[in-house]
């Protein structure tokens, strides 16, 4: 479990943890970043109370979110790893029981998820299906979820996800440098089955505090395009979904233009690409995004100006 400045929910996200019915030992790892309200005070009152589930890690300087989650999975003990963060909680007493059986019966399934409520900030229900919100019943109803399936974005409501520990053995660059919800669902399915849970197991909440809610939109697509990135400069995904790929940083790209206009697109992309060598396949991709962008806007142009010609000479 990740959380920062989650006063109001983390007690119940804590709780959701521990009352689950399990016939194996549970422990719940939780990494507390520097929040600036009183959740690391809660934490402390719950690892107390119950020291023999509870660990909590609480570095002495903000770490940010993904460095936060990396460390958690790292000190994770357990050959399975159930996800949470501190504002989400789980509404099934059996949720973990469910998804480990599901993984000890099959050595194919490298990790599972399920559906998920949506709340919001008072715990009023928005919705009682994820996945119909979130336009993905259809992928996640083929229950064998595979890399094809879903790549390059996230199935799963995170605060479902369980998977094998041995997934994150020697992980790929795009998943060690960004290691979020997205790039979590693809490298479980690199290394086996996704498998579907058509339940509901968990409440996902939206709320004004929460990272990507609140997040503005060079965040979001700073965030993907960073991923996509790492994803075209890797060989192996890079012959198999080229095509994939440069059809998501477009689009990106195109929000970008929508939301702030060309010149803040064009010094985006350009920061974006400024840490790479100049002939990388990335830099080299951005290069060709925006001389189609230039070029259009040139052909768009000239014929503008050969009508305004050719109406002045009529």
């Amino acid at each position: 479990m990740i959380t920062y400045n989650h006063e109001k929910f983390i007690a119940q996200a804590m709780e959701s943890v521990l009352m689950q019915e399990t016939d194996f030992p549970v422990e719940l790892v939780i990494g507390e970043d520097c929040s600036t309200d009183g959740t690391r005070q809660i934490i402390k009152v719950y690892a107390e109370k119950y020291p023999h589930v509870i660990r909590a890690l609480l570095p002495e300087r903000n770490l940010g979110m993904q460095r936060n989650s990396a460390a958690v999975s790292a000190a994770c003990r357990g050959e399975y790893i159930a996800c949470l963060e501190g504002d989400d909680y789980w509404i099934a007493p059996s949720k973990l029981c469910k998804q480990v059986d599901i993984l000890d019966r099959s050595a194919e399934v490298a990790g599972c998820f399920s559906n998920s409520i949506i709340v919001d900030t008072n715990d009023k229900p928005i919705t009682d299906d994820y996945w119909k919100h979130c336009n993905l019943q259809e992928k996640a109803m083929k229950r064998n979820v595979r890399t094809q399936d879903i790549f390059p974005w996230a199935i799963s409501p995170a605060n479902t996800i369980l998977f094998r520990k041995a997934v994150l053995n020697d992980p790929p660059r795009w998943y060690s440098k960004n290691p979020h919800h997205s790039a979590l669902d693809v490298l479980i399915t690199v290394h086996g089955i996704y498998r579907a849970l058509n339940e509901k197991l968990g409440a996902y909440r939206l709320h004004p505090g929460g990272v990507w809610s609140s997040g503005t939109v060079d965040f979001r697509v700073g965030l993907h395009l960073k991923y996509l990135r790492l994803l075209y400069e890797d060989q192996t995904m890079r012959t198999r979904h080229a095509a994939t790929i440069i059809k998501e940083s477009e689009r990106e790209f195109n929000l970008l233009l929508a939301e702030k206009g060309y010149r803040h697109a064009f010094i985006f992309g350009a920061k974006l690409s400024s840490t790479r060598p100049l002939l990388s396949p990335f830099t080299l991709f951005v290069a060709r995004f925006f001389y189609k962008i230039v070029a259009k806007r040139f052909r768009k142009k000239l014929g503008s100006a050969f009508r305004r010609v050719q109406a002045w000479t009529d």
